[in-house]
């Protein structure tokens, strides 16, 4: 999905971005994203689009693979409209290899019917 796709091309750019610049990125070495397998980004793409067209404000959607360990849990902690768009805040835990991160991220629904990850 061009979410996940979004979100990974960011953090790229915001990687090469920053330790180009000098920057200590170390705390990017253990992110638990690193190690999904292509597996894990499809099961994950897949939760990903159930709740964000199917879900309601509070519910909570896991995903898993039971092949490689990994696994993510996506929460809608927000959702409403902005600027004419139903948009949805998400709490999305990822954990692989023994490493668990959270992180809040808000995606709108474009007039298409694609969501859309809004970067601040």
């Amino acid at each position: 999905m061009k979410i996940i796709i979004l979100l990974c091309s960011a953090v790229a750019l915001i990687f090469a971005v920053l330790s180009a610049h000098g920057f200590d990125l170390h705390f990017l070495k253990n992110s638990p994203a690193r190690y999904f397998t292509k597996q894990d980004w499809d099961i994950a793409k897949t939760a990903a689009r159930d709740i964000l067209k199917n879900r309601e404000l509070g519910d909570s959607v896991m995903w898993d693979n039971p092949d490689s360990g990994n696994s993510g849990k996506l929460t809608i902690l927000k959702a409403g409209k902005s600027s004419g768009k139903l948009c949805k805040k998400l709490k999305i835990t990822n954990r692989a290899k023994g490493q668990e991160h959270t992180s809040n991220s808000i995606f709108c629904k474009q007039p298409d019917g694609k969501w859309k990850a809004v970067i601040k």
